[in-house]
C-alpha cells in the first residue's frame, strides 16, 4: 500500500536525476514496527528502496526481523566501528530510539560521532544535547504535520532540480503524518544551515565538516562530514493514519532532495586531484578555469586544486596521484608542461582513474601529447557549441539525461567564455577504447571516450592505460577576436552536462561490479 506509493514517485526521482556510485550505505534501523505495513517488511523499507533503485548496495542489519533490544548497531565494539569506517555512507534512520545510541556509560555519543565515513541522520532526536549526540543545542522536540520548507541555500547541490517557489519555500515532506524536529532551534552552531521549517525556522537540513565542533557551547565534534536531514514520520502516527516510525514520507521534490543529499554527501569522501595551471589567457587578473573548481567545491568533493603542482612528477607525487579516487585533468593547462621526456607514460601509468578534458593533451599524432586518440588531424578552435550524440546510450555515465529519439543532447552552455569547444577534426576512431557520444556540429569527432586498463590506447602509440580513463571535452576554447581575448577552460556545462558530469566522476569513483557469467 504505502510502500507501493513510494515506489511509483521514485519512477519521477529517476526520470529526472541520476545517481550511479555504487555506493555502500549502512542503514542504521531499530525496524520498529516490523510487519506492522507489509508483512515481513520494514516500515522504513521505502528508504531502502529509493537508495536501491539507485544503484546503491544498501546494509541493514536485522531487516527481515525484528529484535526488540538487540538491534546490530546499538552497542558498538571495535569490530562494528571498523565496518562504519569502511562504509561510502551511513545514514541514521527516523526509526531508531534516540535513547539505545547516545548510553553515556558505554561512550556511545562520541564514539558514534568520531567515526569519519560521512553520516546522514533523519533524527532528530539524536541530534539533541542531553545525553544524545549533541549536534543541535537543544533538549526536546516537538511534533506537527508540517511540509513546507524553507530553502535558505538554493545554490546547493541538494536542491538541484527542485521546484522552490518565489517564496523560496518546496514541499518536501507528506502532510499526512508527524515530523519531528528539535524544538525551539533555530541556528544550527557551527553548522551550515540548508533548510528550515517554513512556518518558524526549525532546523531542517543542516551540515557540518569533519573536524567541526558542532556549536562553540558543545562539547561534540564530527569526525567526518556530517547532515542531518529531518525526514522520517515521526511519533505519535495513530489509526486512522497510523505509520511506523520513519515510514517513507518525501514528495516528489523531497526525493530529489534527499537523492541529491545522498550524492553530496557521498562526494564528501570523494577524493579528486583537480590539476590545472594557472593560464589568464584574457589577462583579467583571475585564473581562466577557477569556475571549475567552484563548481566541484560546491558538489562537495574532497578536492586538491594546486595549481602548478603537477608539472613535474616525482615518485611522491605519483603515489600521491595514485590515492586520488578521481584525477581530473583541466583544460586550463598549458600541455607543453606535462610532456616532457617520461612525462607522458608517468601520467598514463597511473592506476587512478582519470577524466581528461583536454583535447590538446590527448594527442596521439598531430603535435602528440599523451597519445590516447590517433589524430591525423589537429584539434580545431572554431567547433561551437553543438548536440552531442549518445552512441552508448545504456552506460552509465547517461543515466537519467534527456536523450532524445534521434540520439542527441545539449550538453553546453553557449554563452560561457568563448562559446566554443575544443574538437578534433573529424576524428571518430578511438583505437582500443569505446566512443561514447560524438559531437554533430561544424566537426563530426570523438566527444567522450572511455579506456580499461590495460589497454593501449591505440595500437602502436607505445603508452597504455594504467587505471579507468575517460576523455570528454569539456572548457571554453581560447579565442582572440581582434584585440578581445576569451578566457581558457571556463565551466561551460548546462544543467544536462553537469549532471553528465556528476555521472562521469561517480562511475569512475564507484565504478559498477563487475558483471558475473551465468554458470
Amino acid at each position: 500500500m504505502r510502500r507501493e506509493l513510494v515506489l511509483l514517485s521514485l519512477i519521477s526521482v529517476l526520470a529526472l536525476s541520476s545517481v550511479v556510485q555504487a555506493a555502500n550505505i549502512i542503514w542504521v534501523s531499530d525496524n520498529k514496527g516490523f510487519g506492522s505495513v507489509e508483512p515481513n517488511i520494514p516500515g522504513d523499507q521505502g528508504w531502502v528502496d529509493l537508495l536501491t533503485a539507485q544503484g546503491h548496495n544498501v546494509i541493514y542489519k536485522n531487516q527481515h526481523e525484528y529484535v526488540d533490544g538487540q538491534q546490530y548497531w546499538r552497542t558498538l565494539d571495535p569490530n562494528k566501528i571498523a565496518e562504519l569506517e569502511a562504509a561510502d555512507l551511513i545514514i541514521l534512520s527516523r526509526n531508531a530510539d534516540s535513547g539505545s545510541y547516545s548510553t553515556a556509560a558505554d561512550n556511545e555519543p562520541n564514539q558514534w560521532n568520531a567515526v569519519t565515513t560521512p553520516l546522514i541522520s533523519l533524527s532528530a532526536h539524536m541530534s539533541r544535547i542531553g545525553g544524545k549526540w549533541g549536534w543541535l543545542n537543544g533538549t526536546g522536540t516537538t511534533l506537527a504535520k508540517q511540509s513546507t520548507l524553507k530553502v535558505v541555500d538554493p545554490t546547493h547541490a541538494a536542491f538541484a532540480g527542485v521546484a522552490i517557489d518565489p517564496n523560496g519555500c518546496v514541499e518536501a515532506l507528506s502532510a499526512q503524518w508527524n515530523v519531528d524536529w528539535v524544538t525551539a532551534v533555530t541556528d544550527a552552531g557551527n553548522g551550515k544551515v540548508l533548510a528550515t521549517r517554513a512556518s518558524d525556522g526549525l532546523v531542517s537540513i543542516v551540515t557540518w565538516e569533519a573536524g567541526q565542533k558542532f556549536f562553540e557551547a558543545g562539547a561534540k565534534i564530527a569526525g567526518g562530514p556530517r547532515m542531518l536531514f529531518v525526514a522520517g514520520s515521526g511519533s505519535k502516527n495513530t489509526a486512522p493514519n497510523y505509520a511506523p516510525d520513519g515510514t517513507y514520507n518525501l514528495t516528489p521534490d523531497g526525493e530529489k532532495m534527499f537523492v541529491n543529499a545522498v550524492a553530496y554527501m557521498l562526494n564528501q569522501g570523494t577524493r579528486i586531484v583537480y590539476v590545472t595551471d594557472a593560464v589568464d589567457y584574457d589577462k583579467d587578473g583571475a585564473v581562466d578555469d577557477q569556475s571549475w573548481i567552484d563548481w566541484l567545491q560546491a558538489e562537495g568533493y574532497d578536492l586538491d586544486a594546486r595549481r602548478n603542482n603537477w608539472q613535474v612528477l616525482d615518485v611522491n607525487k605519483i603515489a600521491e596521484l595514485n590515492t586520488a579516487d578521481v584525477v581530473i585533468m583541466s583544460r586550463g593547462v598549458a600541455t607543453g608542461n606535462y610532456n616532457q621526456t617520461g612525462e607522458p607514460a608517468q601520467w598514463n601509468g597511473l592506476t587512478a582513474p582519470m577524466l581528461n578534458l583536454n583535447a590538446w593533451i590527448a594527442r596521439g599524432t598531430n603535435g602528440a601529447r599523451f597519445k590516447w586518440i590517433n589524430n591525423p588531424t589537429d584539434v580545431r578552435k572554431d567547433g561551437d557549441s553543438p548536440p552531442m550524440s549518445v552512441s552508448e546510450p545504456n552506460h552509465p555515465i547517461f543515466a537519467g539525461l534527456p536523450v532524445d529519439a534521434n540520439g542527441l543532447v545539449d550538453v553546453l552552455d553557449p554563452n560561457v567564455g568563448s562559446g566554443i569547444t575544443s574538437f578534433f577534426e573529424n576524428v571518430m576512431d578511438v583505437g582500443n577504447g569505446t566512443l561514447l557520444s560524438a559531437c554533430v556540429g561544424v566537426y563530426t569527432s570523438v566527444w567522450i571516450a572511455e579506456w580499461q586498463p590495460p589497454v593501449e590506447y591505440f595500437t602502436g602509440c607505445g603508452q597504455f592505460a594504467g587505471g579507468t580513463r575517460i576523455f570528454f571535452s569539456a572548457g571554453s576554447q581560447d579565442v582572440t577576436v581582434g584585440d578581445l581575448k576569451f578566457p581558457q577552460g571556463v565551466f561551460n556545462l548546462n544543467a544536462n552536462g553537469q549532471q553528465l558530469l556528476r555521472n562521469i566522476i561517480a562511475y569512475l569513483a564507484f565504478p559498477p561490479a563487475p558483471a558475473v557469467a551465468e554458470q
